[in-house]
């Protein structure tokens, strides 16, 4: 379980629209999925934190509470491309 914010959610649906046409059929389709974006932080070379942006989804429905939106994840810290490839694999056309 992990908590996110409004504005991660609605930045992840946004993020949905840019996916590929196999991808977008299988979001398309189902009728639970919630795509997250969120800033991360990793080491670069020279030993500084660098922002970036990565991506989590759920299949399952998500609910709220005081800290935000709970959601039980199947995929986290995703890059774009690592988001749609796994979205792609799953539709069934």
């Amino acid at each position: 379980m992990r908590h996110f914010t409004n504005t991660e959610r609605i930045n992840g649906e946004l993020a949905a629209r840019s996916l590929s046409p196999k991808a977008t059929r299988f979001y398309d389709g189902e009728e639970i999925i919630t795509i997250f974006e969120y800033s991360d932080y990793i080491e670069n070379e020279a030993g500084d934190l660098e922002e970036v942006t990565r991506y989590a989804y759920t299949l399952d429905r998500t609910r709220t509470d005081r800290r935000g939106i709970v959601a039980n994840l199947h995929g986290d810290g995703l890059t774009f491309e690592e988001l749609d490839k796994e979205l792609a694999e799953m539709c069934d056309y």
